[in-house]
């Protein structure tokens, strides 16, 4: 009896403590793959001056078209064809990616949310479900909604 005592009161402690550290994790890889994409998408703007990319990365294929970087509406698959960056399951991965160069102002390059899925569910009320990455056109990415500090990269 003890026993199943101490096992429960180990599994209340550790349960919590194992999600949190698995969630962070995911957090922290989210917030080096929007940091690459902010940089992929600033390296395909150097090179070809007036290209604008937008979009999210979750249907690209698995084999990219050719690049162009002056198509109309250049999505964010580009990147990926251009060999900007490389082409990875970004629809299989907890977060969900976006490049929103829009072309004006202090730009917003790269965003990342947790997104919430049967292979990754939320449950209500979890501070990491509404975890946000943003990074900038100077270099700078901000956690948001309470997400793990973003690395100094």
């Amino acid at each position: 009896m003890v026993v199943v005592l101490i096992i429960g009161i180990l599994a209340a402690v550790g349960v919590p403590q194992f999600t949190k550290t698995v969630e962070t994790s995911r957090a922290e890889t989210a917030a080096g793959i929007t940091h690459m994409i902010a940089s992929a998408i600033r390296m395909m703007t150097l090179d070809n001056p007036g290209t604008i990319i937008n979009g999210t990365f979750t249907n690209c294929p698995t084999t990219p078209p050719p690049c162009n970087p002056y198509a109309a509406g250049t999505n964010a698959c580009n990147l990926i064809a251009c060999n900007y960056l490389t082409n990875m399951s970004f629809s299989s991965m907890p977060y969900e990616y976006l490049a929103l160069n829009s072309g004006s102002g202090p730009r917003m390059l790269a965003m990342s949310y947790r997104r919430v899925t049967a292979r990754y569910p939320c449950k209500a009320g979890k501070p990491y479900c509404s975890w946000t990455y943003f990074c900038y056109e100077d270099g700078l990415c901000t956690a948001q909604n309470g997400a793990p500090r973003v690395p100094s990269f």
